[in-house]
């Protein structure tokens, strides 16, 4: 496989769910990002800090919604099977 180049989308599988990550201009592979979600916590309207308190779904649901690294979503959901065609074992 080539180089991801910035901009590059990559089917990845987080739990056997399809998800589109992208690589960002640092070259970092990035999780989706929903804007709304980003709004709410600027705004104050959710804190994020209480995630703890909510279900894992949701806590996923959310992790993999805010643009979050895949390394840093990793190392928060350290039991999660991921497929990344950019991992090479």
């Amino acid at each position: 496989m080539k180089q991801p180049q910035p901009g590059d989308i990559i089917s990845i599988r987080i739990n056997d769910r399809e998800v589109f990550s992208r690589v960002d201009s640092e070259g970092v592979q990035r999780l989706p990002r929903e804007p709304y979600l980003n709004e709410m916590a600027d705004s104050g309207a959710v804190d994020f800090t209480r995630l703890a308190s909510c279900s894992i779904e949701c806590r996923r649901w959310v992790y993999q919604n805010t643009g979050l690294s895949l390394s840093a979503y990793v190392a928060t959901f350290p039991d999660d099977r991921i497929e990344n065609p950019l991992w090479v074992e």
